[in-house]
């Protein structure tokens, strides 16, 4: 039998070094990352954005879900999980780009491992519709160590008397305990039934995506369907019990196994834990300010945007001493801080698209007052009387009264993300109003220069489409190595035309050996693969529209010098990270306890700025990046003088 490809040998599975890629001497054919996708679910789910699912989108939704599940066939199966009535959110995570379907007021029903198609039931499906998914069973004790995190090992699996039926590497299933009818865990197989047929109960059998008691079960509302399902580990349950709860568990959230444990006689099923009054639905420990988060969180941003604004006229803007303001002011220095910090609020993913039309419409239902000049709106008043005001609760922070202090919306906000000299409350608001709950994320790619045009089209890869190192190695070199089996023993490469004029040849000629060129070592056409790739960089700032460039990732640059006999401090880069420099210098005067200017840099294509604190503060503002849009320090140059 033929053996691996030469470029396979050669290339030995080296472990990948860190930033700026993996290794380009590594031919790495792995499968795509779930893996790493289902990580994001063993940690706080934190939402990168959310946007309601028009009618087309929940549409197509129906239509993959039921060609991608047999159970989902028929029309009224599809209609009990995915309804076409009530509104629907599509929620995109940081971590890992991965997609969840919600309809709003109830938990998750699936999620998009990897926001490219790969959709999966949730647990909340599956306790509604149990026979979603294949089955594959093991014993009660081994569910806590899925609890925990770990994969489902063969050794831990119960093969039926009959064996098991066929299914192939890479199945979805989910995992159930042996006596009780409901699933504990959702994954895809890592090997298949003809492989465990013939090696035995040995190594990994699945992957495992979300389990009972991960953060997505805690998002979708901590729900414990049966008596079966305890804090650490899930065992037999009663079948009466067990089909009492799946007759009454609906994807309502909390109640579910209450109504199931009503219906039955019995008490609610509860967890194991210090709060035994806990309900099913509810954690022990959980709080009001959870629960508000959660609620804020699901809103569409239209009605986020109102809430914010009621939190804010009802808490920092509760006195009539603070008008007149500017309309950008409220949005930014108290609608902000009027709501969780994990809580993205974006006008531009409303249906008002800006926040001058917002505040328009709030003008025309007579709850403002406004007035315009020069393009600029200026919020006069309240209606304190107004419907959507009278009698009203603010919904963050918990506990506030209406007419709470605009020092307790600011502290609400969380501890400041700096040195606070000064400025009190306004500046606070200010820091709140920018203040970022996870660094950004930092992606090296590349694109092909005018050598390589030809050598992407052939393998399908468009002139635009940006890939990582590896990905590029792996769908346009490497793959025209295989295509046309040009590689050869001893870790050579044949040279046919496309590659030479790809990779070897220089515009305007020359060179005469490039075109007597047969072959060359495989490290050599790698490296001048790469040599010939164009550089780009992707940042994602949470609540911002990702900024793709060419050329390498530029650092924000801190640097001290000298001015008129003075100390200044300057910073440049921030555009790269999202950061407004004009905002900067605007709170930076009082937060560093100097004057500070704005300048653009010097040349015609530049069109960054320069902020300079007239003072040395370079500890104090690199602190302030790090802590406050939490720019990691490897993105931070210092260019410190001796004084």
């Amino acid at each position: 039998t033929a053996g691996p490809p030469a470029h396979a040998l050669s290339r030995a599975p080296n472990p990948p070094p860190a930033l700026p890629g993996p290794s380009v001497t590594a031919r790495a054919r792995r499968p795509s990352g779930a893996r790493g996708a289902a990580m994001s679910f063993r940690k706080e789910i934190q939402v990168s954005s959310q946007s309601p699912l028009g009618k087309k989108d929940l549409k197509t939704l129906r239509k993959d879900l039921a060609a991608e599940f047999p159970a989902l066939a028929s029309s009224s199966a599809l209609d009990a999980l995915v309804p076409v009535g009530g509104e629907w959110n599509a929620i995109k995570l940081k971590q890992s780009g991965t997609v969840l379907y919600q309809q709003v007021g109830k938990p998750p029903t699936f999620f998009d491992l990897e926001g490219r198609g790969d959709l999966w039931p949730t647990l909340y499906a599956l306790w509604a519709m149990p026979d979603l998914l294949p089955a594959l069973h093991t014993h009660g004790p081994v569910s806590k160590f899925l609890v925990k995190g770990a994969d489902m090992m063969l050794p831990g699996l119960i093969v039926p008397e009959g064996g098991l039926e066929p299914f192939p590497a890479g199945a979805k299933r989910c995992v159930r305990v042996q006596g009780n009818p409901l699933p504990v865990a959702v994954g895809s197989t890592a090997v298949s039934a003809a492989q465990i047929g013939q090696t035995g109960l040995k190594g990994k059998g699945m992957v495992v995506h979300h389990v009972y008691r991960d953060a997505l079960w805690s998002f979708g509302g901590r729900v414990v369907p049966n008596s079966g399902f305890g804090a650490d580990e899930v065992g037999p349950c009663e079948e009466e019990t067990a089909a009492a709860a799946l007759a009454c568990l609906t994807l309502g959230g909390a109640s579910a196994a209450e109504g199931a444990a009503e219906d039955s006689g019995a008490a609610p099923a509860e967890e194991d834990g210090d709060d035994e009054d806990a309900p099913s639905g509810t954690a022990p420990g959980d709080d009001p300010a959870a629960a508000a988060a959660d609620r804020l969180r699901a809103l569409p941003p239209d009605e986020l945007l109102l809430e914010c604004l009621l939190n804010a006229l009802q808490t920092s803007l509760s006195g009539d001493k603070a008008w007149p303001l500017d309309a950008a002011d409220v949005y930014a220095k108290h609608m902000q801080p009027a709501k969780p910090g994990d809580v993205p609020l974006d006008a531009k993913k409303s249906s008002y698209k800006q926040v001058g039309k917002f505040f328009k419409v709030m003008v025309k239902q007579r709850l403002l007052t406004a007035k315009e000049h020069k393009g600029e709106l200026k919020i006069t008043a309240v209606d304190r009387n107004h419907a959507l005001l009278a009698g009203r609760t603010p919904s963050w922070p918990v506990g506030s009264a209406a007419g709470g202090t605009q020092e307790g919306a600011a502290s609400a906000s969380g501890p400041a993300g700096g040195p606070a000299s000064g400025g009190g409350a306004e500046l606070e608001a200010e820091l709140a109003a920018v203040r970022r709950t996870a660094p950004p994320k930092v992606q090296a790619l590349v694109g092909p220069t005018h050598y390589l045009e030809k050598l992407f089209a052939a393998q399908g890869v468009g002139k635009g489409e940006l890939l990582t190192r590896e990905e590029a190695l792996e769908r346009v070199l490497y793959a025209h190595l295989d295509a046309h089996s040009l590689e050869e023993s001893e870790g050579t490469v044949r040279i046919d035309e496309a590659l030479r004029a790809a990779v070897f040849k220089v515009a305007g000629g020359g060179r005469k050996e490039a075109d007597d060129l047969e072959e060359a070592p495989i490290d050599e056409v790698e490296a001048k693969f790469e040599e010939r790739l164009q550089q780009w960089h992707r940042v994602d700032v949470e609540g911002r529209e990702p900024r793709v460039k060419k050329g390498p990732l530029p650092h924000v640059v801190v640097a001290t010098g000298r001015a008129a006999g003075h100390n200044k401090t300057t910073v440049h880069g921030l555009e790269t990270y999202h950061i407004d420099p004009d905002a900067l210098a605007r709170y930076g005067r009082r937060l560093f306890n100097c004057t500070a200017s704005v300048a653009e840099l010097p040349g015609k294509q530049v069109h960054d700025k320069e902020v300079t604190f007239h003072g040395h503060c370079v500890r104090e503002l690199v602190e302030h990046l790090t802590r406050v849009y939490m720019i990691p320090k490897e993105y931070i140059d210092v260019h410190e003088k001796k004084r």
